[in-house]
């Protein structure tokens, strides 16, 4: 079979027959091409009936791809696979719906099966368990599920929306593979003690049960029960599907390479697809040791690598490669370009971190200037709440953007409700709740008992306190720095309040005693400063604050309008984790210090080249431009330049 140009370790993988591969593909090294064609090879020159040939992807979108890509190169000879009533399908992702290719119809399975882990295995317990649709749970009832089950085990945290969602993710990686380190790593990326970790996940899951309910993790568990415990139901799937093939391997996590291994019993006739390199989800229980143990399980096991990036320029692919040699849990490869020498590869360091952004949007502007497009570009940073600072830029200057994934109203943050109650006492405020939001804000050792009226002022605590020395001098404290406060502008507030005030050494202390990211706090902190220097009274503050509440509903129902048609031009603002997979002409990363890239949390050698890797992934995304910026302060704090920058040999 001659389809498409192959090169030689393509075309090593795509005529490899039965037994265990694994394709170890580089980022623009053409896996997909790969795994269309071998699927196409082995219906056409091996004879092997479609529907045996099952191709698991990792999400909805990949899948329908791949699908798209094999009804081009195969003749039209795919048709989705349902099932029963053919009209519930699982996307794999936060939701079920008709997209995955994993049906049925009542003819039965006439094509390559192409879904999503969810899609397969929830088809699997659907049958032998009569669950349907309704059973999975919705984002809406899994977060009143998760909050219930919070206030149950006597969980309390400052914020309740960001919590969750760690906790989320938490479940979801203890789901996939319960054991006493995975509890000891989930109560540290949530901050509280295992036991009560324990009581959360038991107070999720009986309430789950309780009500008939199912997740996208328990898709999974309830399927090894079924291969476990129904031999007859795995013996009838292993004969369905004899050809299995893997795209994104490295994202695996131990239940699913469970479940693959079950299934692809006793042939064995499995094909996996991926790159440790960019293996960038541990926190949902991947791991690229599942590679390494790839080989060690399927006995005879052969190993190819496509080693030609076909997507970017000599000088990104070198650097990159310079980068993530610094990782040692890794298969050593060595990758050329197709492209050859040309691209662009610098770092852009500034004294500031405005000077940094102001860059970003003078760039920007001139291309609009120049009548040029910004599709294709794209700006990428490690974590949500660097973005906001340069987006309000963008959306001030007229740049077309487009905001990849949502990001709270940091305005709801309680950092910014702890700041607003500060700034309403400097201007005057005898509101009870003001004063208790802050009076231990660092800690003044006040009690809630000092608290006797619904209308507070300091003289109030002072006279509670009368007989308690170490509490009225702090209470004098304070009281000096509101009245200094009184006579600056609002962002000589904010900044004297962070230094002066001893704010910043609670944040500090807070997220030590919680096990978060300081820099985190330190981030958001430094962006509701940034946006309070066009004002010198908090009222005006407070004014623009409404304002931009307002200007993001907006934006939020103009989101909801566009994803219905075709997307307007503008430059992508993405994490390094939702670039992954794509292909851009121009990227910007930002924020390249210590404390973002590697994130200050980082503090493993296992975690710093998790790191290295998410990093190596969004430099991987530029075809033609990679522009890596940091910056010497960053609203009055010192950073240095993330370690990555020198690997890929570019400090100067």
């Amino acid at each position: 079979m001659q389809v498409l140009q192959l090169n030689r370790s393509q075309n090593y993988a795509v005529s490899f027959f039965k037994g265990a591969m694994l394709v170890l593909a580089g980022p623009g090294s053409g896996k997909t091409a790969v795994i269309t064609s071998r699927v196409l090879s082995l219906i056409e020159d091996r004879g092997i009936p479609p529907e045996n040939i099952l191709v698991i992807t990792f999400s909805k979108a990949a899948a329908e791809e791949m699908k798209q890509r094999f009804m081009k190169l195969g003749k039209n000879i795919v048709n989705d696979v349902n099932g029963g009533n053919g009209g519930n399908n699982v996307n794999g992702g936060n939701n079920v719906n008709g997209g995955d290719n994993v049906n049925g119809g009542n003819n039965g399975y006439n094509g390559v099966s192409f879904g999503t882990f969810h899609a397969i295995f929830f088809r699997i317990v659907r049958e032998a368990y009569d669950y349907d649709i309704s059973n999975i749970i919705s984002e809406k009832d899994k977060n009143i599920f998760l909050t219930d089950a919070m206030k149950r085990a006597g969980v309390t945290v400052q914020n309740e929306r960001e919590f969750r969602e760690k906790l989320s993710a938490a479940i979801s990686m203890l789901k996939s593979g319960e054991n006493d380190s995975l509890w000891e790593k989930a109560a540290r990326m949530l901050a509280i003690e295992s036991d009560r970790l324990r009581a959360v996940y038991r107070e999720y899951t009986s309430a789950m049960k309780n009500t008939g309910r199912i997740d996208f993790d328990d898709m999974m568990l309830l399927c090894l029960e079924v291969f476990e415990k129904r031999r007859e139901i795995l013996k009838y799937w292993q004969e369905r599907f004899r050809f299995i093939l893997i795209d994104e391997f490295q994202d695996i996590n131990p239940l699913q390479y469970r479940l693959v291994k079950m299934l692809a019993y006793p042939e064995n006739n499995i094909f996996a697809v991926g790159d440790d390199d960019q293996s960038i989800y541990g926190f949902r229980g991947a791991s690229p040791k599942l590679m390494f143990e790839f080989e060690k399980d399927f006995k005879g096991c052969r190993r190819t690598v496509l080693d030609t990036n076909y997507r970017s320029g000599e000088e990104i692919v070198a650097g990159a490669a310079r980068l993530i040699s610094h990782n040692n849990e890794r298969f050593r490869k060595r990758t050329i370009s197709r492209k050859g020498p040309g691209a662009k590869l610098e770092r852009m360091h500034f004294d500031s971190f405005e000077e940094e952004m102001d860059f970003i949007c003078e760039e920007l502007a001139v291309k609009c200037a120049e009548g040029r497009k910004l599709a294709g570009t794209a700006v990428l940073y490690r974590m949500n709440t660097q973005i906001r600072p340069l987006y309000n830029r963008l959306l001030t200057r007229n740049i077309p953007c487009r905001l990849r994934e949502k990001t709270a109203d940091i305005f709801e943050h309680w950092i910014a409700e702890d700041i607003s109650a500060y700034l309403r006492i400097v201007e005057g405020s005898t509101s009870r709740a003001d004063y208790l939001r802050i009076i231990n804000k660092p800690v003044r050792y006040v009690g809630r008992d000092s608290f006797r009226n619904e209308r507070m002022c300091l003289k109030d605590l002072f006279e509670a306190n009368r007989d308690k020395r170490y509490v009225t001098e702090r209470l004098e404290k304070l009281q000096n720095d509101l009245a200094f406060m009184s006579r600056l502008n609002v962002t000589a507030m904010l900044k004297y309040l962070f230094y002066g005030g001893g704010y910043g050494k609670y944040l500090k202390e807070y997220a030590s005693s919680k096990n978060v990211d300081e820099t985190e706090l330190f981030a958001i902190y430094d962006e509701l400063a940034d946006s309070s220097k066009a004002f010198d009274k908090p009222q005006e503050w407070f004014e623009f604050i409404e304002l931009h509440r307002e200007k993001v509903k907006k934006e939020a129902a103009f989101e909801t309008f566009r994803q219905t048609g075709n997307e307007p031009d503008g430059v992508e603002l993405m994490t390094f984790h939702r670039s992954k997979g794509l292909e851009l002409d121009t990227v910007y990363i930002i924020d390249a210090s210590e404390g973002f890239t590697p994130q200050s949390r980082a503090e493993t050698a296992e975690e710093i080249e998790e790191e290295r890797r998410a990093f190596y992934v969004a430099a991987t995304r530029a075809r033609n431009e990679l522009f890596i910026c940091d910056a010497n302060d960053r609203l009055g704090r010192t950073t240095r330049p993330s370690r990555f920058i020198a690997e890929m040999g570019l400090m100067v």
